[in-house]
């Protein structure tokens, strides 16, 4: 079976077949042979990389069949019209440069704002999934049906455990643990971001590896699992894509591993987030703490379901052991349900409102584009009544003035879309510098060549549409009445109504994404003003994972943190340091829960204990990162494996279990790690919002470190001066006492607050950018219909003025008739903006989608800047003198 041409060539040879239906029949066959043996032969070869002169060469080339064509028909059919419409469009276009460059401008905007959002949202939201049989894998996640707005991917292991044995409708189910590992075989030790799979994750997927072999079921086994499947990334960076590598070992965590295969990744990744993307894979042992643990969260689940088998059904499946563990673990799971999504959703996640929210918004800028350049189409043409008069009157038809008219829009047209894809590209790569890090499919976008196709069709529809209403309505002009007319007549009444038409038009959809942007910028405004409850500039956050080597013992890693702690509080420039499992907005956030007991309270069944988040912090962790001390004390130095076991609560978990007592002095006992441990509360702290600025503060309880030596611990270091320039010292306080400890994340809490706010900020900026850009083109609208208007009102002003008005009065009659159109504009502009609302409402915060003050603020944002379009025709048409006017 031959293989299809690549998409661009076929691109090429489509737009060569179109212009080839200008050839007359008996010619067709032989120039379309040679012309398409030509774009074959120019065209790249298929294993070539693109590039993207020798696409851009390849277009030109195969658009350069118009003017081939068109000299084909004119020499052998003697029909030298169509020729002719082109030179004379070409002669006008060089008379008119700036008109013509204004107008392909406007449609290149348009045309490649489009190109740019759609080759955007094609990528991320409507390719497949590059597996096999995508349609039957699904994403496996746990909901808490008491928040229906929010979802977690974030799968408790004794909840997975529970769904893989109790369900019949897939073929598997198979869990991912994130992980790292330090690899310490380089120059430095690195962290590889990597997984821990259980049986039959890869098979599941359908992958089969490049070399070796992947997981079995012998390697789930403790003791037989110091094995490693690397994927081709990391494979190619750091082993030179050395096939050898298989059955090597290599020190991960400071243990040799064996590496038994290489799989190529591009399906992978997708299930990944791009900013942690993970290449290495270790065969998962279930623990048995696991099986029990139900209230944390942090697998990622897959499953493939039965051919056959249909989602609803897959669904329900899972609806009844949801039930079950509802019903026998209501304290962990009463409002906990199973949830499929087929994996191409899963992908996508949260960018589908953002990236719908985009598409509208450059289809706004689209239709405010051509509606411009309609409107210049339609005043050139009446500026042209004369012209076409002659024309009509020396013996030119209806059909051959239309013909005339419309080449000019096309030719405009194709220029603009062929400037279009350029700024496409451009456009493109500011989307791709302004996206958010885990923004999925980040590396795969591109310009899509079938959209610049589609573009350059757009562009052609586009200029017939610009070019239909003038070539309708000046095709047939009243040849006396246009040459007895001068240039100061006015135009035809229904010349008039249908710029002033557009003219609303534009406003009116400039005035909904206005509105739309103002939203979005209050609402991020909101976002800003939240207090996070803690410092978030002058912050440095070091992230490591201490549990290997010297550090396997509790008492070990409380003497490690301990002192390393000290050192970096010592270092110039550091005015706290301290260290916490789980630091807000990180990454790897350490979200650990456990049931919580309060003593003194009725008894409970163990299944209905309240879940807390349990954190461990070192004394220096509160001074360090501002969080204030509202009752109490809290942590202190004093507080070590020798004392009373305490702990410090959040303002949130003591508004909820003690709302009308001082939680200090309780005692509530939790269970960290599979282990129950009574502590006192010692102190109330202030609320900290860990995920975003627009969670809720969680309820948390923080225990000291040197009674709970814990591993996963970010330091955290308040510092005088600009905080990276303190990172290199802090990393060699650690590795002068560990040379082969990476650091999993080293940023600053200001970085972190910032990737918070990224999505928001994304949709925020593009869409300010295009609403922005719809204003200016309809303020140009209004400009040029009152430019327009006014030029060919010279003689009614004159008379006027004769009669006695003054020049104020007639700047009042231009400004008054810019005004009416920006307002009959601006109502409709924002009735569309109120039906929009739920459109939007899913982007903002603090915010209605029927804010009165942002609505207040359009209208009158619009109506200044349209007083301030109309200021130029008024003060033109105020200045004309009334005899040069009688006498013209």
């Amino acid at each position: 079976m031959r293989d299809r041409p690549p998409l661009l060539i076929r691109a090429a040879l489509g737009i060569v077949r179109l212009f080839g239906l200008l050839v007359p029949r008996r010619d067709r066959a032989s120039w379309r042979q040679e012309w398409e043996g030509e774009i074959r032969r120019d065209a790249p070869g298929s294993h070539d990389p693109p590039h993207w002169s020798a696409q851009m060469t390849l277009l030109r080339r195969s658009l350069g069949s118009l003017s081939d064509a068109a000299w084909v028909r004119r020499q052998f059919t003697r029909d030298s019209e169509i020729a002719q419409d082109l030179r004379s469009s070409l002669r006008l276009m060089r008379r008119r440069p700036g008109f013509f460059l204004l107008a392909i401008a406007v449609l290149a905007l348009g045309i490649g704002s489009a190109t740019a959002v759609f080759s955007a949202a094609d990528a991320v939201l409507l390719r497949e999934v590059p597996l096999p049989e995508p349609d039957r894998l699904v994403a496996v996640w746990q909901h808490d049906t008491t928040q229906p707005e929010r979802r977690s991917d974030e799968v408790a292991p004794g909840n997975f455990l529970a769904w893989r044995a109790g369900t019949s409708t897939f073929e598997g189910l198979a869990s991912a643990e994130p992980f790292s590992v330090d690899y310490t075989g380089g120059d430095r030790p690195e962290v590889f971001f990597a997984t821990r799979v259980s049986e039959g994750y890869f098979d599941l997927l359908g992958l089969r590896p490049i070399h070796g072999r992947l997981f079995t079921a012998a390697d789930h086994v403790a003791g037989e699992d110091r094995l490693t499947i690397l994927g081709e990334e990391v494979w190619a960076s750091r082993f030179a894509s050395d096939p050898a590598i298989v059955g090597r070992t290599i020190p991960l965590d400071g243990e040799p591993y064996t590496v038994v295969g290489i799989v190529s990744s591009p399906g992978l990744a997708l299930l990944e987030s791009p900013s942690r993307l993970r290449n290495v894979w270790l065969p998962k042992v279930f623990q048995e703490y696991e099986t029990r643990t139900r209230g944390t969260g942090w697998w990622a689940a897959i499953g493939r379901l039965r051919s056959g088998v249909t989602m609803e059904q897959a669904q329900a499946d899972l609806d009844v052991v949801s039930a079950a563990l509802a019903r026998e673990f209501p304290g962990t799971n009463a409002t906990t349900r199973a949830v499929i999504e087929p994996i191409g959703e899963h992908v996508v996640g949260d960018a589908r409102p953002a990236l719908t929210l985009l598409l509208v918004a450059v289809v706004v800028v689209l239709l405010v584009a051509c509606a411009n350049v309609t409107n210049m189409m339609l005043a050139r043409a009446a500026d042209r009544d004369r012209e076409f008069a002659v024309r009509g009157a020396l013996g030119a038809g209806r059909g051959r003035l239309a013909r005339q008219l419309l080449t000019e829009s096309v030719l405009l047209s194709v220029a603009g879309a062929a400037v279009g894809i350029g700024f496409a590209a451009w456009l493109l790569r500011v989307v791709v510098a302004l996206a958010p890090s885990d923004l999925p499919r980040l590396d795969a976008i591109g310009l899509n060549w079938t959209l610049a196709a589609v573009a350059v069709g757009l562009g052609l529809v586009t200029g017939i549409l610009a070019g239909l209403a003038p070539a309708w309505q000046f095709s047939r002009p009243r040849a006396q009445d246009a040459l007895s007319a001068g240039r100061g007549s006015t135009t035809s009444r229904g010349g008039r109504i249908v710029r002033d038409g557009l003219v609303m038009i534009e406003v009116a959809l400039a005035v909904a994404l206005v509105v739309g942007a103002g939203l979005l910028l209050r609402s991020f405004g909101r976002l800003l003003d939240v207090d996070p409850g803690f410092r978030t500039n002058q912050v440095l956050a070091l992230q490591v994972f201490a549990w290997d080597r010297d550090l396997r013992t509790p008492a070990r890693r409380a003497v490690f943190f301990r002192e390393t702690t000290d050192e970096m509080r010592a270092l110039p420039g550091v005015v706290e340091a301290g260290a916490v499992s789980a630091m807000p907005f990180i990454g790897a956030n350490i979200n650990i829960q456990g049931p919580l007991t309060i003593e003194g309270r009725p008894a409970v069944r163990a299944e209905e204990r309240p879940n807390a988040h349990l954190t461990v912090a070192t004394p220096g962790y509160f001074p360090a990162m501002d969080i204030p001390v509202i009752r109490g004390r809290g942590l202190a130095r004093t507080d070590t494996a020798d004392t009373a076991p305490v702990a410090v609560v959040s303002a949130a978990m003591a508004r909820r279990h003690w709302p009308d007592t001082n939680p200090v002095g309780s005692f509530v006992q939790v269970t960290f790690t599979g282990i129950q441990r009574r502590v006192e509360i010692v102190g109330v702290v202030g609320d900290l919002r860990h995920d975003s600025l627009d969670a809720p503060a969680r309820e948390e309880l923080f225990m000291p470190h040197a009674q709970l030596p814990y591993g996963s611990m970010t330091y955290v270091l308040q510092t005088a001066r600009e905080p990276w320039s303190l990172a290199e010292a802090a990393q060699k306080v650690v590795w002068a006492r560990d040379p082969l400890m990476a650091f999993y994340d080293t940023v600053t809490v200001a970085d972190l607050v910032d990737r918070s706010v990224a999505p928001r900020r994304f949709s925020l900026v593009l869409v300010g950018t295009f609403a922005v850009t719809a204003l200016v083109l309809a303020l140009a609208g209004i400009y040029g219909v009152l430019s327009f208007t006014t030029s060919r009102q010279t003689r009614e002003f004159g008379v006027r003025m004769a009669m006695g008005a003054t020049g104020r009065s007639v700047a009042r009659m231009v400004i008054g008739r810019g005004l009416r159109l920006s307002a009959v504009g601006l109502v409709v502009g924002l009735v569309a903006a109120v039906l929009a609302g739920r459109l939007l409402e899913a982007h903002l915060f603090g915010v209605s989608p029927l804010d009165p003050m942002t609505m207040a603020g359009v209208a009158v944002l619009v109506l200044a800047s349209a007083a301030t379009a109309c200021y130029v025709p008024a003060r033109r048409a105020m200045r004309v003198d009334p005899l040069e006017a009688l006498r013209d």
